[in-house]
């Protein structure tokens, strides 16, 4: 059974702001509050900017790559390609990736930001909340991005950002470590891929079987595993942790923690360095994980060695699971430019040539079909086994949707560890995280 996700529910204005408090500052938010200009100068829905040309060709891309030194000469070939083929001129404004979506709301509520805006998955329903952005549905109209990457984009029935690169978190392992445990073919069952890891730790030599988050910070993976055991985690607007299969599902993570099946005390940091010393068979990353576990590593060709698996699931034939992870980029109205801005966006985020460059300069994997299917992108054997082992059935994170997230899971992840030392048990611990997590919803 493949665990259901829920749609966003509704976040007023008040509750964005007084969420961004805890980052902003409350003084600075309330200022925001009491000051800014509607973000809605125009119907952001009518699409009229994007499929009426009003002669403007210059615009604003908004992001934080092309202020970072290293990220920069990854971007600027598309944008110097694009120009040139054009005839338009992109202003490149950036913001720090830190404060990039603090900045950004203060911008756009100021009325100081419009165009292109490069942003994180897991901002677009705070940019959703404001009212900002337009729905660029106009121009997937016709384009083979695949579902779940378009999906992505989508908040509340509006496409209000268009993918430029998806992946996924997913379950990565070193095939010199499983082959020399006698591992062949990858589990399907939870009941397989546990008696893998018994396997894994039977062949000695200090190896951890499977660097799972263990550590406070990162505990918010366990969710994939709710969703494995047939938890929705949220549904309709109220935080479902603490039923039956999400309980399950922390009686058996808790078994890998008791036996030493899963690694302690760990986060992805832990773990990559750890899998770099060839000391970790298994553990959860992005597809750039190549490059992250490169550096110290024992073995230089580290990288060659990584395969991606699909994750078990709880019965034979359910939909393994994977939580979501990628960029988009949406267009804030109330601008000039937006044609032009909208034919920029479907361009970077779509064209296959574009994409595949982009991918082979940065290792971010393209969006289409068409580009997924071409020889440029499926001859790298780890990236292609990614994206169909992992994310073509990636899900969007459930609690992305509320403007308190960060502080929801910091809740969740406080009773999974009392759950993990001990402290309480599954079902008390789940059942105090889920009031817990309801009052921050609410």
């Amino acid at each position: 059974m493949s665990g259901p996700h829920a749609d966003p529910v509704g976040i007023t204005r008040r509750s964005l702001l007084r969420a961004l408090g805890a980052g902003a500052g409350l003084a600075t938010v309330a200022g925001i509050a009491g000051c800014a200009p509607s973000v809605q100068p125009h119907d952001v829905n009518a699409g009229g900017g994007l499929t009426d040309d009003d002669g403007v060709e210059t615009f604003a891309f908004t992001t934080w790559m092309m202020g970072e030194t290293a990220s920069r000469p990854l971007v600027q070939p598309s944008l110097d390609a694009y120009q040139a083929s054009t005839g338009v001129t992109i202003e490149t404004p950036s913001l720090p990736y830190a404060d990039f979506l603090r900045q950004l709301v203060l911008q756009v509520q100021g009325g100081q930001t419009a165009g292109p805006v490069q942003l994180d998955i897991t901002w677009l329903s705070v940019l959703g909340t404001m009212g900002a952005a337009l729905d660029l549905a106009p121009l997937a109209e016709g384009t083979d991005y695949t579902d779940q990457a378009l999906a992505l984009g989508r908040y509340k029935g509006r496409q209000i950002g268009l993918p430029w690169t998806s992946g996924a978190i997913g379950l990565l392992g070193n095939s010199d470590l499983l082959d020399k445990a006698g591992i062949r073919e990858q589990p399907e069952t939870i009941d397989d891929f546990e008696a893998a890891l018994v396997e894994l730790k039977g062949a000695g030599q200090g190896v951890v079987p499977y660097a799972a988050m263990t550590k406070v910070a990162q505990l918010k993976d366990v969710v994939v595993w709710m969703w494995t055991f047939g938890s929705p985690v949220v549904e309709n607007g109220r935080i479902t942790v603490g039923d039956d299969a999400s309980v399950e599902a922390l009686t058996w993570y808790k078994k890998l923690y008791d036996t030493g099946l899963i690694g302690k005390d760990i986060d992805r940091a832990d773990a990559r360095a750890l899998f770099g010393q060839e000391m970790v068979a298994l553990y959860d990353d992005v597809v750039s994980a190549r490059t992250l576990v490169a550096p110290n590593a024992k073995d230089p060709k580290i990288g060659d060695k990584l395969v991606a698996w699909k994750r078990p699931v709880r019965d034979a034939g359910d939909t393994p699971q994977s939580m979501a992870w990628g960029h988009a980029i949406a267009i804030i109205g109330g601008g000039p430019g937006e044609y032009a801005a909208g034919r920029f966006v479907k361009h970077v985020t779509s064209d296959p040539d574009n994409a595949l460059d982009y991918f082979e300069r940065a290792g971010y994997p393209p969006v289409t079909e068409t580009a997924l299917t071409d020889k440029r992108f499926t001859k790298d054997r780890f990236a292609s086994e990614f994206a169909t082992r992992i994310t073509e059935t990636a899900q969007a994170d459930p609690l992305w949707q509320f403007p308190k997230s960060a502080q929801i899971y910091e809740t969740l992840a406080q009773q999974v560890q009392a759950i993990l030392i001990g402290d309480t048990t599954p079902k008390e611990g789940l059942a105090t995280a889920r009031e817990r997590m309801q009052k921050l919803v609410t």
